[in-house]
C-alpha cells in the first residue's frame, strides 16, 4: 500500500509540475545528466513545437534556432562544455510557420563523478510576449515628440529616444549604461543622486521648476523644463 501511495503522490507531483510549467511557459531540460542525451519536459517540447515522441537533439535545436542566432547558441554551448560552467542565454526560434519566439535559458553544470564528464540541468522560458511588449514600448518611446529617458533605480540610462539625441547632442550609444548625471549640469551634479534616491523612495510625477542648461562635453547647449515619472 505504501508503494502505491508513494507512486500516486509522485504522479500528482509530476502532474502539478507539468501544469505549473504550462502556465508559466517555463520548461526544464537536462543534458547528459540522468543518461546520455537530452531530456525535455512536456513544456519544453511545447515551446519548441516538437512531437514528444521524437528525442531532442542538438541538431534539431540548431535547426529550430533563428539563423541569425545559431552561431551564438553553438558558441555558448561549446564554451559551457569546455569550461564546465553555468550559462545564461537569450536567443530566438524560427518556427515552421515563420513566426519567431524569444527564449531565455539558464543552465547549471553538474559533475558526473562516475564518468568525469559534465552535464547540465536548466530551464527554458518563453519570453516572446515580454519581448513583444518591450518592442511596442520602444516604438512608442521613439515616436514621442518629447525627449524621453528610461533609467534604472541605480540611475543607469536604459533607453533614450531620438529627441534626446537632438536635445543633448549625444548619440544614444554614448548614453546607454551611463549614469543619468551625465546629462545634469556640473553645478547640480553633486546633489542629484540624493534627489534621485528620494524620487525612487516616493515615486510620483514631479515637475522640476528649475531650468537646466546643458553645456558639458562641448555638446549642444539647451535649456528645458525637466519632469520625472515613475513607471512600474
Amino acid at each position: 500500500m505504501k508503494v502505491a501511495e508513494r507512486t500516486a503522490d509522485l504522479q500528482r507531483s509530476e502532474a502539478n509540475l507539468a501544469e505549473a510549467q504550462r502556465l508559466s511557459h517555463c520548461g526544464s531540460f537536462a543534458v547528459n545528466v540522468f543518461r546520455e542525451g537530452i531530456y525535455w519536459s512536456e513544456e519544453t517540447y511545447r515551446i519548441f513545437e516538437c512531437d514528444p515522441a521524437n528525442e531532442p537533439t542538438l541538431e534539431f535545436i540548431l535547426e529550430r534556432t533563428h539563423p541569425e542566432d545559431r552561431a551564438l547558441v553553438q558558441q555558448v554551448s561549446n564554451q559551457a562544455q569546455q569550461e564546465r560552467r553555468h550559462f545564461h542565454l537569450e536567443h530566438r526560434l524560427l518556427m515552421p510557420n515563420g513566426s519567431v519566439k524569444h527564449l531565455e535559458i539558464v543552465a547549471h553544470a553538474v559533475e558526473r563523478h562516475e564518468s568525469g564528464n559534465v552535464g547540465f540541468v536548466g530551464a527554458v522560458l518563453d519570453v516572446t510576449e515580454r519581448k513583444q511588449a518591450e518592442q511596442k514600448f520602444r516604438g512608442l518611446l521613439e515616436s514621442a515628440p518629447d525627449a524621453m529617458i528610461v533609467m534604472s533605480r541605480q540611475g543607469k540610462i536604459v533607453l533614450v529616444n531620438a529627441q534626446v539625441e537632438k536635445l543633448f547632442g549625444y548619440q544614444r550609444e554614448e548614453l546607454l549604461g551611463r549614469e543619468i548625471e551625465i546629462l545634469v549640469p556640473e553645478r547640480f551634479r553633486g546633489r542629484h543622486p540624493e534627489h534621485r534616491t528620494g524620487f525612487f523612495a516616493q515615486p510620483r510625477v514631479r515637475r522640476w521648476v528649475r531650468v537646466w542648461s546643458c553645456t558639458d562635453g562641448g555638446k549642444t547647449v539647451r535649456s528645458f523644463p525637466w519632469r520625472s515619472v515613475s513607471v512600474r
